[in-house]
């Protein structure tokens, strides 16, 4: 032992007494066990306590509602029959009161201007077509006016091939019209106009026939109307400055049948070919007619 402590100096008991303890407690810490975990704690709700008020003691009272007047008419009767008789009519209501005359002010006194009180009426052609007469009672110019009339009553391809066909006749016509002026007129200016009406009207014939051909398979040639006899016959006694007018009169009555049928026709066409044609012939005959009266005079 007196070796053993001179050996380890005077550290020895501090370094055996250390050793001691941490064995100690190793063995201590391994044997305590782990405390349980902590049951969560529920909140307890109280109920709250109302204190009455003297307000809230006193005793409610409703006010009765109005009594409400109950018609004679709808009370009820004892009756023996087994039939619901009818209810009485109920009472008038009261009319409303008429409103008060409005004064006459300054604008009001002021006359009208006659334009305004004219209706507008609706347009009716000069010469009333009877439905009735047979086509060969009425004149040229009735005869012209009820083709264009049934024009109006067609649509889309009946209507384009009808006009088609009723332009190629009417152009022929005009044509032999035409060929009377270049014959028997003195005038140079007049017969420079009809050279142009039969090259014009013959250009116009040719692209009809191409379209019809073209667009429902069949050529058909342009035939005289029988209707411009009459006028061709009338022009025949006339010759110098009064065959001129009386050309120049004829072919304008001839012409107008072509505008009214190119107008109706103009914007219901089905092709654009037949709408241009239909235009072309409405504005240049137009022009034709202006340029041959102003030859004439």
């Amino acid at each position: 032992m007196v070796s053993a402590r001179n050996n380890g100096g005077p550290f020895l008991p501090i370094v055996v007494t250390i050793a001691a303890f941490l064995s100690f407690a190793g063995t201590a810490g391994a044997q305590q066990p782990t405390p349980p975990a902590p049951e969560p704690v529920v909140p307890t709700l109280t109920p709250k306590t109302v204190v009455p008020t003297p307000r809230m003691l006193e005793p409610k009272t409703t006010s009765p509602s109005p009594a409400v007047p109950v018609p004679s008419s709808h009370t009820t009767a004892k009756t023996t029959s087994t039939t619901k008789s009818a209810p009485t009519p109920n009472a008038k209501r009261p009319q409303p009161s008429a409103p008060a005359p409005r004064k006459a002010t300054a604008a009001a006194a002021r006359p009208v201007p006659e334009y305004r009180r004219v209706k507008r009426q609706p347009y009716e052609p000069t010469l009333k077509l009877s439905a009735y007469a047979p086509k060969s009672q009425l004149t040229p110019h009735q005869q012209m006016m009820s083709e264009i009339k049934a024009l109006s009553g067609l649509k889309g391809r009946n209507l384009e091939r009808t006009y088609l066909e009723m332009m190629m006749d009417h152009q022929k016509s005009g044509m032999n019209l035409a060929r009377l002026a270049t014959q028997r007129s003195s005038n140079p200016a007049v017969r420079q106009q009809a050279w142009k009406i039969m090259s014009t009207y013959q250009d116009q014939i040719t692209e009809i026939q191409r379209s019809l051909h073209h667009w429902y398979g069949y050529r058909r040639t342009a035939k005289p109307e029988p209707r411009m006899t009459e006028g061709m016959d009338r022009l025949t006694g006339y010759s110098g400055a009064t065959f001129d007018r009386e050309f120049a009169s004829v072919m304008a009555e001839h012409q107008q049948g072509a505008i009214l049928a190119s107008l109706s026709v103009s914007q219901r066409a089905p092709h654009r070919q037949t709408r241009h044609l239909a235009s072309q012939v409405a504005q240049g005959t137009r022009r034709t007619q202006l340029a041959l009266q102003s030859a004439a005079a």
